[in-house]
């Protein structure tokens, strides 16, 4: 009698945080954070201005591979009180 094969495990898919800054020093700060904690998970940052949009993301996301365990950020700086506003009323 043949012994049987075990199933393979299923390989798991490890989340992609999509980060949209607005400047340059927001995405050194991602960076830091990437290589001080070193997590196994994928950040993606886009430096874009002030012109993030429920649209910009949708339109910047196209095409590349998306998972439901995906999450979405916003990064302004926290003294112009006109874009958290904007932070606070965009929907994903």
């Amino acid at each position: 009698m043949g012994r049987k094969r075990k199933a393979p495990r299923q390989k798991s898919i490890n989340p992609h945080f999509w980060v949209f800054c607005e400047g340059e020093t927001e995405e050194a700060y991602i960076a830091f954070l990437r290589s001080a904690y070193r997590v196994p998970i994928e950040i993606i940052s886009k430096v874009v201005g002030s012109r993030i949009t429920d649209r910009f993301i949708v339109a910047h996301k196209k095409g590349k591979p998306v998972h439901d365990k995906d999450k979405d950020f916003l990064m302004y700086d926290a003294d112009e009180s006109q874009k958290n506003q904007k932070c606070n009323t965009a929907s994903f």
